[in-house]
């Protein structure tokens, strides 16, 4: 029953989601946040 929730859990599938559009899309913005 577990290993049913895991594999049906997206857990893997948000987190390289979440880092693509955070490294993709704010190197330009967080850029100059993290210098101020």
């Amino acid at each position: 029953e577990i290993a049913h929730d895991r594999a049906a859990t997206p857990q893997p599938r948000p987190a390289p989601l979440y880092v693509r559009p955070a490294d993709a899309a704010p190197p330009r913005d967080p850029a100059p946040v993290l210098i101020g």
